[in-house]
């Protein structure tokens, strides 16, 4: 736009200095209105990890025993190489603190990855199948082999863990077990954990592929307070209800 001001670009143009508010005003406003302010930008929701979310086990698969005073739920994603990433950490967890730990697996496929949703619902199979054992053997060569997920990976990885082919490829073929990924992911969605892996310590979050050390921080603060609410009477086996009560 011309920079000079308006009057002055009226005195320019020859127009007598008696009718220069005139010629600016006879076409109402002659300035560009002020562009409004850009919105700032928001960043998606995340979980607080100071708040104690309430994530039921239900019957997803778990390791560990059931009166763990510390159950870490995590979401995750079966083509996702952050997953696969923090697969050893989890491990090294269930070593250090023994029975007072426990892992469940929920689902969480993402859109974008294209074989997750099948790795998804053939593990669920060995589940249904072969129980929690047989689902973590499943689970760790699934993450080992994130680069050959297609159905008849699928299915013979099932069949070494001892499930069926034929039920395998059913599931397959018929997008079975929907119900479960559905549920999993709408619980997911919920809590706010909308990327992989999302964790929950006894109700406390935690995202993405940390170091151990992270990890250990939160299940030794969790593991504190679950002791002492031991000491107080609560029975083991009722410890995560306890601390994840609303």
């Amino acid at each position: 736009h011309n920079p000079l001001p308006m009057h002055a670009q009226a005195r320019d143009a020859g127009v007598a200095p008696s009718a220069v508010y005139d010629r600016i005003v006879e076409h109402g406003r002659t300035s560009p209105a002020p562009e409004p302010a850009a919105a700032a930008p928001t960043r998606p929701s995340r979980p607080d990890s100071e708040v104690v979310h309430r994530v039921p086990v239900l019957d997803s698969p778990r390791l560990g025993p059931d009166d763990a005073l510390v159950t870490v739920v995590v979401f995750s994603d079966f083509q996702c190489p952050f997953c696969s990433r923090v697969v050893p950490t989890l491990t090294q967890l269930r070593e250090r603190y023994g029975a007072d730990l426990r892992i469940v697996f929920k689902h969480n496929p993402l859109p974008f990855h294209q074989r997750a949703a099948p790795a998804a619902r053939a593990a669920i199979e060995v589940h249904r199948e072969r129980g929690d054992a047989a689902y973590f053997h499943m689970h760790d060569l699934l993450f080992e082999n994130q680069r050959s997920l297609e159905d008849q990976d699928l299915v013979r990885y099932a069949a070494r863990v001892g499930a069926s082919r034929t039920r395998v490829r059913a599931a397959l073929a018929e997008e079975g077990h929907r119900d479960v990924i559905a549920r999993d992911q709408a619980l997911a969605a919920r809590l706010g954990a909308r990327g992989t892996p999302s964790f929950f310590i006894n109700g406390h979050v935690l995202t993405g592929a940390q170091p151990l050390t992270a990890f250990t921080q939160r299940v030794d603060t969790v593991l504190a307070e679950a002791r002492a609410r031991v000491a107080a009477g609560v029975p083991r086996a009722s410890v995560y209800e306890a601390v994840t009560a609303p």
